[in-house]
């Protein structure tokens, strides 16, 4: 008879969009397994300071598994230099638990403007145009050093219950569309971007290394809003920095996700 393991796995931004639904994650809820449980923590800064990434209360526990969602989203050095801290006190642990795998997501927006980059997940990106971008390329490179049990998922445009992107905006009511509204993205849903974090913590040896999780095809913000809308669209000046086209090449994902 075999013993029941038990795989501790916690979950840095638990209460945001994408943590909130790995929290959900029946995988983690199945107690029927016979060979492994999951015992699922989460902490998150809405707790309050002690459940701060920054702080030392949760490096004293022994993790199999840290699936890393918080991200300070401001589009501004401050945002880049909260981003910077969080990172190097994951790195830290990291480097002094060489057996915890750890699950980071990453995001498009490290590639640069260029196209051709986006299918390049083994290659470093250079000139990531914005310091959200910016964040997520220290932070790639920065838990790459820590450990060499890191899976990086660089993510498309997420949505889904709960969402705040492009696409749970129109849906929920929002008007404006910044520039043309022709700007090409890759929507992927946040139950796929879940079903990705699972598959890395049930095989995690298969999952090291970079991996573009998206769709692999692109849709014009406009069209999204013509299937959406609810009235007619706000045009507004583009934002600066603004892709014209963003689609990851998910051919590697998807051999793996198979």
């Amino acid at each position: 008879m075999f013993r029941k393991k038990i795989k501790r796995v916690l979950v840095i931004g638990h209460r945001g969009f994408i943590g909130s639904h790995v929290m959900e994650a029946p995988e983690f809820a199945d107690t029927d397994s016979d060979h492994v449980q999951f015992n699922v923590q989460g902490m998150d800064i809405k707790d309050g300071p002690l459940s701060d990434v920054q702080s030392d209360t949760w490096t004293e526990g022994e993790y199999d598994f840290i699936i890393f969602l918080a991200c300070d989203f401001r589009e501004s050095m401050e945002g880049y230099v909260e981003n910077a801290r969080m990172i190097a006190q994951v790195g830290r642990y990291m480097e002094a638990h060489q057996h915890t795998h750890l699950i980071y997501t990453s995001s498009a927006a490290v590639y640069p403007m260029d196209y051709a980059s986006m299918k390049e997940e083994n290659v470093h990106p250079q000139g990531a145009p914005s310091h959200y971008g910016q964040g997520k390329l220290l932070g790639e490179m920065g838990l790459r050093a820590s450990s060499k049990r890191v899976t990086i998922f660089r993510l498309a445009n997420v949505f889904g219950p709960r969402g705040r992107g492009v696409v749970d905006l129109i849906k929920s009511g929002e008007r404006t569309i910044y520039g043309t509204g022709m700007q090409v993205r890759d929507f992927i849903h946040v139950g796929d971007v879940v079903r990705a974090i699972v598959a890395a913590v049930l095989a995690p040896k298969r999952w090291r290394g970079t991996f573009n999780v998206s769709t692999g095809h692109g849709h014009t913000v406009l069209s999204i809003y013509k299937e959406f809308g609810k009235k007619s669209p706000i045009f507004k000046k583009a934002l600066p920095g603004d892709r014209k086209f963003s689609v990851l090449d998910n051919t590697k994902f998807m051999e793996n996700i198979r």
